[in-house]
């Protein structure tokens, strides 16, 4: 699947066509730092998964990709790339991936197991890493 992005800018700060609420929130400030309107605002999005089924055994892994995730916010009154940079950073428009794997096994008595594990990782660079608590793994 592909799902074409809704926001006309490069860095994907603008509201998403059609909408007339901010990402991340319904007024400026709500979702990001004011006067940015752009917490978690993306481009396009690359969805794929799959399935497989064999007698009691049921498999899934699925991978989604958004484009130029914008994090800017979160960046804004704190010197990022340079001392005198207080407006956010352009570094965190980056994009997001994630990936996960399921499995589920039922026995001959109906008893039935299942695990599945994620990894979810945002792209940007090392000295932005301590606003990314959005990046993780999961079982």
């Amino acid at each position: 699947m592909y799902g074409p992005g809704q926001n006309w800018a490069d860095d994907n700060s603008n509201l998403a066509s059609g909408e007339q609420n901010c990402a991340g929130g319904n007024i400026p400030g709500s979702g990001a730092l004011p006067p940015e309107c752009t917490d978690g605002s993306f481009g396009n999005l690359f969805p794929l998964s799959g399935t497989f089924t064999y007698g009691p055994l049921y498999i899934a892994a699925a991978f989604e990709q958004h484009k130029g995730v914008n994090r800017v916010s979160d960046t804004i009154g704190f010197p990022t790339t340079a001392p005198e940079d207080t407006q956010g950073d352009p570094n965190d428009v980056a994009n997001a991936n994630a990936w996960k794997i399921a499995a589920q096994y039922t026995f001959s008595t109906k008893t039935t197991i299942g695990g599945s594990y994620e990894k979810f990782k945002r792209n940007v660079p090392a000295y932005l890493e301590y606003q990314n608590e959005r990046q993780r793994s999961g079982t």
